[in-house]
């Protein structure tokens, strides 16, 4: 199974100290199109710039195409790692709904559940 993982975004990594912990270039790569110390607090602000976001989309589509030409897969398979993902997916389906918020997600990832019973 070949991995890549294409970071646009992880908070605190620059993508120009060495990351030869992370296996740069043999899993981990840093995209040229990061968005260094990650997205703001969309509470705040907006989360990016539109020029962020096409960045990031810039990135993911170059991946694929590398992908693609490198290794001729039949099956791609995308994920997504982060922390907060929860809401905002549901800020983002809230918004595009007019569902109430706390009808769309729980208390997200802990170990007691919103009824007090351990996980």
């Amino acid at each position: 199974v070949f991995l890549r993982v294409i970071d646009v975004g992880v908070a605190g990594r620059s993508g120009k100290e060495d990351d030869a912990a992370v296996g740069r270039g043999k899993v981990v790569v840093t995209s040229e199109h990061k968005i260094v110390g990650g997205t703001n607090n969309f509470c705040e602000s907006s989360a990016m710039t539109p020029e962020e976001m096409d960045g990031c989309m810039v990135a993911g589509r170059q991946a694929v195409k590398a992908c693609i030409k490198e290794r001729g897969p039949t099956v791609l398979v995308f994920g997504e790692v982060g922390i907060g993902n929860t809401t905002t997916s549901s800020v983002l389906i809230a918004a595009l709904t007019g569902s109430n918020v706390n009808v769309l997600c729980g208390s997200g990832a802990t170990t007691v559940r919103d009824h007090g019973d351990k996980a």
